[in-house]
């Protein structure tokens, strides 16, 4: 079973259209919904469970940020695979039963699908561990450059293509075994940063511990 866990801010609408979408495609595999209302003050989160009876809600008392909020709803997780979904992202087609399906098939316990702009232009979903290289590349603009100018060999980024490891997955479509939060201080992800960062220093850690993470072409989302 996957554990869907989606952290709504002051965004119903976003989030109501994401649920849809998982509810409308999610068809290969059972799961639940964990919706984690984050002290929004934009309405009664009560609303999401009159819209949607099937899915739980968790409601904080404070804005917990992102990782907080999902570690808040993982606590009421009963799958064996964790999903950390955005609320402004849609699934086109059954995503999550896509990926968790290739996951068993290569014994894989991190990874993410492609997740496409409005335009279906690829967004980069994926991407290497910050350096030192890296970063004077990008100060000089080569790497802005060689986007332009096609030379994937200078701009660090990886094709969406193919299935492929990779150094650290956005969290918009953070899907992991849940055992691996057993890698964890405190066996839950860091809550370090409160919001942007903490997908790859999640990544970083696992990868410490020899757990790659994963990018898979098969499910569709757009975000």
């Amino acid at each position: 079973m996957v554990s869907v866990i989606i952290v709504n801010y002051n965004t119903f609408s976003l989030t109501a259209d994401c649920i849809d979408s998982l509810l409308s495609n999610v068809k290969g595999c059972e799961y639940e919904i964990i919706l984690v209302d984050n002290a929004s003050a934009e309405c009664d989160p009560d609303l999401f469970v009159e819209k949607f009876p099937e899915i739980k809600l968790v409601k904080s008392t404070k804005n917990l940020g992102f990782a907080g909020g999902n570690n808040l709803g993982i606590t009421q997780a009963n799958g064996d695979y964790i999903l950390l979904l955005n609320s402004d992202t849609i699934l086109k087609n059954d995503a999550v039963s896509l990926t968790v399906s290739e996951m068993k098939n290569r014994n894989i316990q991190l990874a993410t699908c492609n997740v496409l702009n409005e335009d279906n232009s690829n967004q980069t979903v994926c991407s290497y561990f910050p350096s030192v290289r890296i970063s004077f590349l990008g100060f000089l603009g080569i790497i802005q450059l060689a986007r332009k100018l096609g030379w994937q060999k200078f701009y660090y980024e990886y094709g969406y293509q193919t299935a492929r490891k990779v150094d650290w997955i956005w969290g918009c479509f953070f899907l992991l075994k849940k055992k691996i939060l057993d890698q964890f201080p405190e066996k839950k992800l860091s809550e370090d940063f409160f919001m942007y960062g903490e997908d790859m220093q999640w990544c970083y850690l696992l990868k410490k511990k020899g757990i790659d993470s994963w990018y898979l072409p098969g499910g569709i989302i757009t975000h």
